[in-house]
């Protein structure tokens, strides 16, 4: 005989043989236990279900209903329950399956219910903690419901309610055998009358508190206990006496100033050396304990300092000569005071003017190797003075001391970024805290030769050393003992100017694998050659990184052209899979001749390298038209590897913004992750796009790309990724020089997609912490014409504890990161349209005509990054958002 199996809910299902005959669904049965409760009762199924079972059929006369305890059995017929008007259930809950079939044909359908016996819950008396009440959960069962009246009676206390009175609470089941209840009483909140912070002098002892209240265990402290080192303690307080099921903690703040010196030094400088010297008052107390929370007056005698009186300015300059003045200090609440010597010692400040520093340019393309160290001997004249040395003016005079500038260990190789003349900004100071901003002046020479070390780095896989056909190492650094560094390109090959002798170090990092080579020139040579053989890794393990980087820029109906560059930077031959996730609602993949296979949104392909070796694969694909893709909306991307035993996950996922445009130029810079970032996302890579196009009518013959790395950049970290053409890259201290020689780039009267280009790089973020900001712009030269200059890409991390600054034609919406509910601020006094969609481009939430200041409820979306649209008075803007 012929029958179906149809799924209709979690708990009901159907088996039919054709068409004529349904199993409808049918509530589950429920029955209260017996006295005394066994999880058993008795059913009446045929009252209960076989009428509504017959009426759903075409002619409920033409079929019969019979009842199993098997679904086996149903379906045979066979066993079937004699007695379905008076069954007693075998277990709790019970499935029971029903056979409607049709009387002349013998074709059949299967349903299925549940009998439940309602059990007995027993129910304790509660004690609510003060003001926070009692509220009404379900119970665990699943069944049951609350009110204020025995039997259902009273009001109905739906689950969630909150009891904030005493009151006995009554719990229905249906039953007349069991109808429990329980009753609430709320414990008052006691009064906390322990000690609050507080600042002392030396030592505190703990006072006694009231018997409703002890110091917690946490800290094993009793009253009486002497405390001499500032910290936080905690008090527990119960509702009603010690022992009841309500208390709360009270955190109590203890600072405990440390006894204070007798004497002090200050140092003062005294820049015109003529015996007056400034100081900074402060800076005698950076080191005592508490500094913060102390209030300090200055005095020029010991009775002024005791009396409090005739105080001075703490920015002081000695006009006086003395040697000697007082400090009076006391804590916010006068519990600690004393008086403290303060001596005044005075540094001249004497430097000298250095002379123009010549760089080696061989070439004459106005960029070469200059050693500064001369221009700090100049300086320091002789005194022990600190110099550190900024690339811009800016940047000196917003130096601290603990700014580092340009990297010290470069100072004799350092890589000009401005060709020929550059001027150099070196921040002087002394013991004094002296500090003179002193330029530095960089010219170049061709009159000069500068000796370059070539060479091959190739890996030792089978570890019997290497030969001219062991595997080359691709995109590797190698550092000179100079401190100089280059990085090998597809071919393993490297290049390194401005040398000495020394040698060449390539490390496996964070494999432990590592190649050294010496450097030596023999007499007069120019160039000298040490190739490398890196060894086999001591660590074990895999490390692929992926990024995804944007070729061409995203216009309206036309086609935007991006690569995903994928590298080993391991031992080991890998494979993996490389997914793309794309917005598909404003782009459409082109596929024709891709490697990638596409499902809806997502681009995926399988991949496996040889060691440290890199590939790269081209997406295309076409721009919607404005009305969908509108011009200064974000396309978001994310590119990740799948790799198997990864020992650096963070590096195998990125994302991507980019602005649509209606126009561009063709030669910029951009920072794949965004104009805002969050922290979490400033402890990874930064990702930058160059581009550049040759705009005249002759090709190119070389092309040099400059760039100097934001000093909060580490430098250390940089990358190259993969560029459009062969190349060759050399960093001194935060200069990047990126050279394309032989690129005879054409222009773009001839040949306007030729005439192209691309580099790539990544570096980590160095200094991180809420509204840092990162900038980044570049020199393009085309052959000996007069730079290009690309446009200035900024990314800022979030501050997610404040309001962000609002520009005029931008929205805030903070805080950021967010849960729960975000504030939404609009410019002007227009409403607007609010539309969020996930990373995959899926509108998740719509609002319509928002106030210029709006509360928008995020607590359906989870946790991730989303983007906020706005359009407003014919402007659309879009942000990002993370929920956590």
């Amino acid at each position: 005989m012929k029958y179906k199996l149809l799924l209709v809910l979690a708990s009901f299902f159907t088996i039919a043989t054709s068409f004529s005959q349904i199993a409808p669904a049918i509530d589950n049965l429920y029955a209260c236990d017996s006295n005394p409760a066994t999880g058993h009762a008795i059913f009446n199924m045929y009252m209960s279900n076989h009428e509504q079972i017959l009426n759903a059929q075409d002619v409920p006369s033409d079929y019969t209903v019979e009842y199993y305890a098997t679904q086996a059995n149903a379906i045979a017929g066979t066993n079937f329950i004699v007695n379905s008007d008076y069954y007693e259930n075998l277990t709790n809950p019970q499935t029971i399956y029903y056979r409607v079939q049709k009387t002349a044909t013998g074709e059949f359908a299967i349903g299925s219910f549940q009998l439940i016996v309602l059990q007995q819950i027993l129910f304790t008396d509660v004690v609510a903690c003060g003001s926070a009440g009692y509220t009404i959960v379900e119970p665990a069962a699943g069944y049951g419901e609350f009110y204020t009246g025995p039997n259902g009676t009273g009001t109905l206390l739906p689950y969630g309610t909150v009891i904030t009175t005493p009151q006995t609470i009554y719990v229905y089941f249906g039953c007349d055998t069991y109808n429990p209840s329980f009753n609430v009483t709320i414990a008052d909140e006691p009064e906390y009358t322990g000690p609050t912070g507080t600042i002392v002098c030396d030592s505190y002892t703990l006072p006694p508190l009231d018997a409703n209240s002890s110091y917690s265990n946490l800290n094993g402290l009793i009253a009486g206990d002497v405390i001499t080192t500032s910290q936080q303690l905690t008090v527990m307080t119960w509702y009603g006496g010690q022992g009841s099921q309500c208390y709360m903690y009270t955190p109590v703040n203890i600072d405990v100033v440390a006894s204070f010196p007798d004497q002090l030094t200050v140092n003062g400088c005294d820049s015109e050396n003529n015996g007056q010297a400034y100081f900074d008052l402060t800076t005698a107390f950076y080191n005592i304990p508490n500094v913060a929370t102390l209030q300090a007056t200055y005095h020029k005698t010991l009775a002024l300092a005791q009396a409090g009186t005739n105080a001075i300015d703490a920015q002081y300059t000695n006009t006086e000569e003395l040697t000697t003045l007082y400090a009076r200090i006391i804590t916010d609440g006068g519990a600690c005071s004393h008086i403290i010597t303060i001596n005044l010692v005075s540094f001249t400040f004497e430097y000298g003017t250095p002379d123009t520093v010549t760089g080696c340019d061989p070439d004459g393309d106005g960029f070469g190797l200059f050693n500064l160290e001369t221009a700090l001997i100049d300086i320091s004249n002789g005194s022990n003075l600190q110099i550190a040395v900024f690339a811009t003016e800016a940047e000196a005079v917003a130096a601290t001391p603990l700014s580092t500038g340009i990297d010290s260990t470069n100072l004799f190789a350092y890589q000009n970024t401005t060709p020929f003349n550059q001027t150099l900004y070196a921040v002087v100071t002394n013991q004094g805290n002296c500090k003179q901003i002193v330029p530095i002046t960089l010219t170049t020479t061709t009159n000069c030769t500068l000796k370059t070390v070539t060479g091959t780095v190739r890996y030792d896989q089978n570890g019997t050393g290497c030969t001219a056909t062991s595997a080359p190492v691709a995109n590797i650094q190698v550092l000179h003992s100079n401190g100089l560094v280059a990085f090998t390109n597809a071919l393993g090959q490297y290049t390194i100017e401005g040398v000495t002798d020394g040698s060449v170090l390539v490390y496996g990092d964070p494999f432990g694998n590592f190649a050294l080579g010496d450097v030596v020139f023999e007499g007069s040579e120019t160039t000298t050659v040490a190739d490398l053989c890196l060894s086999q890794p001591t660590n074990t393990g895999n490390d692929v990184w992926v990024s995804l980087i944007p070729t061409s820029v995203a216009r309206p109906e036309f086609q935007a052209n991006y690569t995903a560059f994928v590298q080993n930077s391991s031992g080991a031959t890998t494979s993996g899979t490389l997914t793309v996730n794309f917005d598909v609602t404003k782009l459409a993949f082109i596929g024709v001749g891709s490697p990638f296979t596409a499902s809806g949104n997502t681009l995926t392909l399988s991949y496996t390298l040889a060691p440290y070796s890199s590939a790269f694969y081209t997406l295309n694909f076409l721009v919607e038209n404005a009305t969908i893709a509108i011009p200064g909306q974000l396309l978001q991307f994310t590119a990740h590897v799948n790799q198997s035993n990864d020992i650096i996950n963070s590096n195998n996922t990125t994302a991507l913004e980019q602005v649509i445009v209606n126009s561009y130029d063709p030669n910029d810079i951009t920072v794949h992750q965004g104009d805002v970032i969050t922290l979490n996302e400033a402890n990874d890579y930064l990702d930058y796009t160059i581009r550049f196009q040759n705009t005249g009518n002759a090709d190119a013959v070389n092309i040099k790309i400059v760039t100097q790395l934001d000093a909060d950049l580490y430098a250390g970290s940089f990358i190259p990724n993969t560029s459009s053409h062969d190349f060759s890259v050399q960093l001194s201290g935060g200069a990047v020089i990126f050279t394309f020689n032989n690129i005879n780039l054409p222009g773009v009267e001839e040949n306007e997609a030729l005439s192209q280009g691309y580099i790539s790089y990544r570096v980590r973020p160095g200094t991180v912490f809420p509204g840092a900001e990162y900038t980044a712009k570049a020199d393009i030269y085309f052959d000996g014409n007069e730079p290009i200059a690309t446009n200035i890409a900024s990314t800022i991390i979030e501050n997610p504890l404040t309001v962000p600054t609002q520009t005029k034609d931008s929205f805030i919406i903070y805080p950021n990161p967010a849960s729960g509910t975000v504030t939404l601020q609009l410019p002007g006094n227009a409403a607007a349209d609010v539309m969020v969609a996930d990373i995959l481009g899926k509108t998740v939430f719509t609002k319509n005509n928002v106030a210029p200041q709006t509360l928008l409820d995020i607590s359906s979306l989870n946790s991730g990054m989303y983007f906020v649209t706005v359009l407003s008075e014919g402007k659309i803007t879009t942000k990002k958002l993370i929920v956590k």
